[in-house]
């Protein structure tokens, strides 16, 4: 929906199935949480954390940095597949 300077909707009915699809996944990935956490014992979940390894967490922080500029690469090489213009660094960051 194209915005005019009166027009005061924002979102139009493809923006509203947005909307209701990310509460419909919300609801559903509350209540698996709440399954797992059933079938497991809240205990269970609760021990998960007792044995964290932090340069475990360190590692994989710091692979998660070093692929972030191949993905923005990947993004940007697709945007360009028809013609297109490369996409500006920021809006790739973003994606």
């Amino acid at each position: 929906m194209r915005r005019r300077p009166g027009n005061t909707a924002i979102l139009g009915a493809t923006g509203n199935r947005a909307i209701l699809g990310s509460v419909v996944a919300t609801v559903i990935a509350a209540f698996a949480v709440v399954l797992i956490a059933h079938v497991t014992g809240a205990d269970a979940i609760g021990h998960a954390f007792d044995d964290v390894r932090l340069p475990w967490i360190g590692l994989v922080a710091g692979a998660e940095l070093i692929t972030y500029p191949a993905y923005m690469a990947a993004y940007r090489s697709i945007a360009c597949v028809h013609g297109h213009a490369p996409l500006e660094l920021p809006i790739v960051a973003r994606l």
